[in-house]
């Protein structure tokens, strides 16, 4: 090979090495340069829904503790000495929740946790809003993943009873 090389003029070894270089970048941008770009394109974008989503839930959480006081008042009398678990039911099938309801954990007598697969995204602000006034239910920790299909997620909502 070596000597392959030291026979061709010096022209040709320039043009060689010029096409080698030239190769070289062109495949470290194909293979990794680009590639790179376009899921760090991706991940931006993924961030910025994400970021959006949260917004929308802190501003949906806001409007849903400003209403706690109107809600309590306003669905009827209380059935705090309901459990946890039948409050979950009974609520989530009043707001055609009841379908999306995968699986309910009793996390001792005053608590529960939901878990929502391919819900309606709208009808859980009403249904969350129902558990804490007329069931005393307050939502511990909620998260939401959207799903494929625009308004549809899934759910894990931890709800508890104050003592």
């Amino acid at each position: 090979m070596r000597e392959w090389w030291l026979g061709l003029e010096r022209r040709e070894r320039r043009l060689l090495a010029g096409g080698a270089l030239f190769l070289l970048a062109v495949g470290y941008y194909v293979l990794l340069w680009s590639p790179l770009a376009e899921r760090h394109q991706r991940l931006e974008q993924s961030h910025a829904e994400s970021v959006e989503l949260l917004a929308w839930l802190e501003s949906a959480r806001d409007r849903l503790q400003a209403r706690r006081g109107e809600t309590a008042g306003a669905t009827g009398p209380s059935r705090a000495g309901v459990s946890p678990m039948l409050a979950v039911e009974q609520s989530a099938r009043g707001h055609e929740v009841l379908e999306a309801v995968k699986s309910r954990r009793p996390d001792g007598e005053r608590a529960v946790e939901v878990v929502l697969e391919d819900a309606a995204f709208d009808r859980l602000p009403a249904w969350l809003a129902e558990l804490e006034g007329r069931y005393g239910l307050s939502v511990q920790r909620l998260r939401v993943e959207p799903r494929d299909v625009p308004g549809r997620v899934d759910a894990r909502i931890r709800l508890e009873r104050e003592a």
